[in-house]
C-alpha cells in the first residue's frame, strides 16, 4: 500500500515542504480555485437539470430555492416565470451563465496551473544552480556535481508531479462532490455504480502502475546512458577521432535510446488508456443500471427514464474527471524517478551549509608578499597529504617557476595558491595578514589564470577573451591590449577581426590559438598574480618565446607564477620552487635549482 500512495499523498507534502513558501502559498490558493471549479461545474449540471425540468414540468422550478432567490431579487421575473416560456428562457440563461463561470474559472484555474509549474520549475533550476555555483572546487570533483547537473535537466519533471498530484486531488474533489450529489437523488443505484466503477478504477490502476514504473525507470536509465555517451563523444571527439571509435559512441547512443523507446512509447500512450477503459466500463455500467431498475426495483418507464438521465447527464460530466484522476496517477508514476532524484537532491543540499561569496575586504592589499606557512591539503577520501607542511614566501613582482616530475604536488599547489583549494593545515597569508574569506574573496580579484587545458565557448573572440567581465560590454582597447600581450597574431588577419566566432572549446582554432585566447583573457583583467598552469606547452617556441618577453616585461607590481614541465619555459625566473611527492625538495634562484634538478634526474637515468 505504501507503493501505491506514496507518489500520491507522502510525496506531495515532502515536495511541498521543498518548494518556496511563495509558491507553497499560491499552490494552496491554486487548489481552491480548483475547488470552486469543481462546484461550478456541479452548478453547471443542476442548471442543466433546470433546463430540462422546465420543458417537462415547469411549475416544480418556481419551487426551487434558486429561481425563488431570483423571484425575490427581482419581481419582474416571478411575473414572467408564470408564463412556461419564459420560464424556459430564463432557465437557458442561468445554464449559459453557469457554463459561462463555469469556463472562465476553468480558463483562470488552467493558466495559474501551467504559471505555478514554470515558476516552481525555474525557482528549482535557480536554486540547484546556485548550489552548483557557489560550491567550492573540491565538491566540483566529486560525482554530487554530474548529479546536480541531471537534476537541473529533470527539475521540470518535479514541477509536473507536484502539479499533476494537485490536479488530481481537484478532480477527486468534483468526482467525490458530484457523486454525492446523485447519491441524494438516487441512492441504492448511485452505491452501485459507485462500488463498481471504484473497483473497475483501482484494477485499471494497480496494472498500470506496476508497467509504468518499470517504465519510468527504464526511461531514467535510458536518458542517463545516453547522456553519458553524447558527453563522451562530444568533449571528447578528438580521442574519438584518433582512436577511430565513431561508430562504438554512435551505437552506444542508439542503444541507449532503443532501450527507452518502449517504455517512452507506453508512458506516452499510458495517460490515454484510462480514457477508453472508464468510457467502455461508464456504458457497462448504464447496462448494470438498467438491470438493477428493470428487475430489482421494477421501475416502470417514467422513472427509468429519470434515473438513467440523471446518471447520464452526471457521467456525462465525471467521465473526464474520473479518467483525469486516473491519468494523473499514470503521469505521477511515470515522472516520479525523476522527480525524486530532484527532490533527494534539494533535501541534502538544503541539509548542507549554504555556501555564498563573501563580500570582499575593501581594505584588502597585495604590496609586499604572498605567503604559506606550514601549509598541507589531502583530497577527500585520500590517505595521505597531497601538500606536506609547504613554507614559501613569493615576494609581488617576482617570477616563480615550479617545476617536478608529475604527480609531485604541482597542480594542487597551485589550485591552493589561486584560491580553488582551501589548505586542511597550516594558512596561507598575504602581506603577513592570514587570508580569511573577505580578505580571499578581495585577493580572488587579482588573480588570473591560464589552466593547461583551455575552456572557451561558442561566441566571439572578444567575448571569451573578456569572459571575466560576462554581461558587460566589453573594452575594446583592453582587449586589443590583452591580444598584443598573448601574442595573438591571427585577429588582423580575419575579415571579422575580434568579431570573429569560435566554436564550442575552441573548435576552429588550433591548440596553440586556443592557449593564446586563455592567456589573453588572463591578462585582460590587469592580475596582480598571474598564474601560469602548463600555460605554453601547446605553443610553439616562436610564439612562447613571445609570450616570455611579455612576463618579463610585466610591471614590477605583477607576481607570475609559471608551472612548467619544459625547463627552458622557467630559465628566466627570479626563483623556482621543485616540487615532489608533496613536498619543497629545493627552492632558490633559478640556475642553482635547475642545475640541481637537471642534475638529479641525470643520476636517476643512469640509475635506471
Amino acid at each position: 500500500m505504501k507503493k501505491v500512495f506514496s507518489p500520491l499523498f507522502a510525496d506531495f507534502w515532502r515536495i511541498l515542504s521543498t518548494i518556496s513558501p511563495r509558491n507553497r502559498t499560491k499552490t494552496y490558493l491554486l487548489f481552491l480555485l480548483m475547488a470552486l471549479q469543481s462546484a461550478l461545474e456541479l452548478f453547471f449540471i443542476l442548471t442543466l437539470t433546470y433546463l430540462g425540468a422546465a420543458l417537462t414540468s415547469p411549475t416544480m422550478l418556481n419551487e426551487n430555492y434558486i429561481f425563488k432567490g431570483l423571484y425575490f431579487l427581482s419581481p419582474q421575473l416571478k411575473a414572467w416565470g408564470q408564463n412556461p416560456r419564459y420560464l424556459l428562457l430564463i432557465a437557458g440563461c442561468i445554464v449559459v451563465t453557469a457554463s459561462a463561470l463555469k469556463n472562465i474559472v476553468s480558463y483562470i484555474a488552467g493558466r495559474t496551473t501551467i504559471r505555478l509549474s514554470e515558476r516552481v520549475s525555474i525557482d528549482l533550476g535557480e536554486e540547484i544552480m546556485q548550489r552548483f555555483l557557489y560550491s567550492n572546487y573540491m565538491w566540483h570533483l566529486s560525482a554530487e556535481s554530474s548529479s546536480a547537473f541531471q537534476c537541473m535537466q529533470w527539475r521540470s519533471q518535479l514541477a509536473l508531479m507536484l502539479i499533476s498530484q494537485l490536479s488530481m486531488y481537484a478532480c477527486m474533489l468534483t468526482v467525490i462532490i458530484l457523486f454525492f450529489s446523485l447519491v441524494g437523488h438516487e441512492p441504492a443505484l448511485t452505491t452501485i455504480v459507485i462500488c463498481f466503477l471504484s473497483f473497475s478504477g483501482f484494477m485499471l490502476y494497480r496494472f498500470l502502475r506496476q508497467n509504468v514504473d518499470k517504465s519510468a525507470l527504464c526511461m531514467a536509465e535510458s536518458v542517463q546512458d545516453e547522456t553519458r555517451a553524447i558527453l563522451c563523444a562530444t568533449r571528447g571527439i578528438r580521442d574519438v577521432l584518433i582512436y577511430r571509435q565513431q561508430e562504438v559512441f554512435l551505437q552506444s547512443v542508439v542503444r541507449a535510446a532503443e532501450r527507452g523507446m518502449s517504455a517512452r512509447v507506453f508512458n506516452t500512450i499510458a495517460p490515454t488508456i484510462p480514457t477508453w477503459v472508464l468510457e467502455s466500463i461508464a456504458f457497462g455500467v448504464v447496462v448494470i443500471a438498467l438491470f438493477y431498475l428493470v428487475f430489482i426495483e421494477q421501475a416502470d418507464i417514467p422513472r427509468i427514464t429519470m434515473a438513467l438521465g440523471l446518471l447520464l447527464l452526471t457521467a456525462w460530466r465525471v467521465m473526464p474527471y474520473a479518467n483525469r484522476v486516473v491519468s494523473f496517477q499514470v503521469t505521477i508514476r511515470s515522472v516520479h524517478p525523476m522527480a525524486m532524484a530532484v527532490l533527494e537532491l534539494l533535501e541534502k543540499l538544503r541539509n548542507e551549509p549554504r555556501a555564498a561569496l563573501p563580500t570582499p575586504d575593501e581594505n584588502f592589499s597585495f604590496v609586499r608578499c604572498l605567503s604559506l606557512r606550514n601549509v598541507c591539503f589531502r583530497y577527500p577520501g585520500a590517505e595521505k597529504d597531497s601538500l606536506k607542511n609547504l613554507t614559501l614566501d613569493i615576494p609581488v613582482g617576482k617570477k616563480v617557476g615550479i617545476i617536478g616530475p608529475s604527480g609531485g604536488g604541482k597542480s594542487t599547489l597551485v589550485g591552493m595558491l589561486s584560491g580553488l583549494l582551501e589548505p586542511t593545515g597550516g594558512k596561507i597569508m598575504v602581506d603577513g595578514q592570514p587570508l580569511t574569506p573577505s580578505r580571499a574573496a578581495a585577493f580572488a580579484q587579482f588573480i588570473g589564470y591560464v589552466p593547461q587545458t583551455p575552456f572557451l565557448f561558442a561566441g566571439t573572440l572578444a567575448e571569451n577573451i573578456a569572459f571575466s567581465q560576462w554581461g558587460k560590454p566589453w573594452d575594446k582597447e583592453r582587449v586589443r591590449d590583452a591580444c598584443r600581450k598573448a601574442a595573438i597574431d591571427f585577429v588582423d588577419n580575419h575579415p571579422l577581426g575580434l568579431e570573429q566566432s569560435i566554436g564550442e572549446n575552441g573548435a576552429g582554432l588550433s591548440g596553440g590559438q586556443a592557449q593564446r585566447v586563455s592567456i589573453a583573457r588572463a591578462m585582460y583583467t590587469y592580475p596582480k598574480l598571474l598564474i601560469f598552469d602548463e600555460a605554453t606547452s601547446a605553443l610553439d617556441q616562436a610564439n612562447e618565446d613571445s609570450i616570455q618577453r611579455t612576463i618579463q616585461h610585466l610591471s614590477d607590481e605583477v607576481t607570475c607564477i609559471i608551472v612548467a614541465h619544459r625547463l627552458t619555459t622557467v630559465e628566466h625566473c627570479d626563483f623556482i620552487i621543485w616540487m615532489d611527492k608533496g613536498e619543497i625538495v629545493l627552492q632558490g634562484e633559478s640556475s642553482y635549482v635547475l642545475e640541481q634538478y637537471r642534475a638529479s634526474q641525470r643520476h636517476g637515468s643512469n640509475a635506471k
